[in-house]
């Protein structure tokens, strides 16, 4: 007979505490902690099946990647309309490209970390409002804006675009059933390709020359890309967070909640919560203990624990 959810939780939450300060090396793990409190949330998001909930999911961060994709597509008409426009020095043109994409990298590196400790809804949310913002900024800059600012600017651009991609993908298989994820991963991707369709519209509205011209309204255009992350931002609210990570972190009353809230929407039967047992609250790592696994060292113990034959 299989083990009730919010048993099985309250199992792996005590496994968890007693397990806080043992770092597990690849291969050598003793407990898949993980596994153990997800296994049984995939089994309810199986029996939720499809329906309105997944319908919102799917256009929520859908239009979350299509504002990116309209955000990374605009960079060089962006950048060229500002070296134009404020009359930037040619090595501060050629920075500004490298400025933006080097803001990607990094925040497709931090958006894991910042998964762990905002929760995945939180991340997606954050890189919305700071897309909008950072748009709206841009398009007030001026000729005595310093070059500094401006490159920070543009840096951030690159930040706030990138943070809900990998938060946004995991929110979304996350949220779903096995034999579903592929199709609702298609139609995400499908929105971010479509991204770029609006922003060539976008494009011969606002900016024909690609910033090269006087004519050009690239405030406007800025203004026009915030626009997506602004509409996308509601819709994400009214997601509920992955159940599965609320299931690692040991949230047993907030996995149950969205749980509910999915079958709800779906008209599925929900989980009783008569007997609900709430755990104390997981004990969270800081940004500096997750990013340190990305030092050579750890790097190097990490590989150590595989067989490479």
């Amino acid at each position: 007979q299989p083990i009730p959810l919010v048993q099985l939780l309250s199992i792996s939450r005590s496994i968890h505490s007693m397990t806080l300060n043992i770092r597990r090396r690849g291969r050598l793990s003793v407990v898949d902690i993980e596994g153990l409190a997800s296994a049984s949330v995939h089994q309810h998001l199986d029996q939720i099946g499809v329906g309105r909930y997944q319908g919102l999911l799917l256009i929520a961060i859908g239009l979350s990647s299509m504002a990116e994709s309209i955000e990374m597509g605009a960079v060089c008409p962006i950048n060229a309309a500002l070296v134009r426009e404020l009359g930037l020095s040619d090595n501060v043109r050629d920075l500004l490209p490298g400025v933006c994409f080097l803001g990607s990298a990094i925040g497709l590196v931090l958006a894991g970390p910042l998964s762990r400790l905002l929760g995945r809804k939180g991340v997606v949310v954050l890189s919305l409002i700071a897309v909008a913002t950072n748009m709206l900024v841009t398009s007030v800059l001026t000729t005595g804006t310093n070059v500094l600012v401006v490159l920070l600017v543009r840096f951030a651009s690159g930040v706030a675009g990138a943070l809900q991609i990998p938060a946004g993908h995991a929110l979304a298989v996350e949220s779903c059933d096995g034999n579903t994820r592929g199709r609702l991963m298609f139609g995400i991707m499908f929105f971010g390709s479509v991204g770029y369709l609006v922003e060539a519209v976008g494009m011969k509205a606002y900016m024909p020359q690609f910033g090269n011209d006087q004519a050009d309204d690239w405030r406007g255009f800025c203004c026009f890309i915030s626009m997506f992350s602004v509409l996308a931002l509601p819709l994400v609210v009214l997601l509920v967070e992955s159940p599965c990570f609320l299931a690692v972190c040991g949230d047993t009353a907030s996995c149950v909640q969205a749980l509910n809230y999915m079958a709800s929407m779906n008209g599925k039967l929900t989980i009783p919560t008569a007997t609900l047992h709430v755990p104390d609250p997981s004990v969270k790592p800081s940004m500096w203990q997750q990013l340190s696994i990305f030092t050579p060292k750890a790097i190097m113990i990490e590989m150590g624990g595989h067989s490479w034959i």
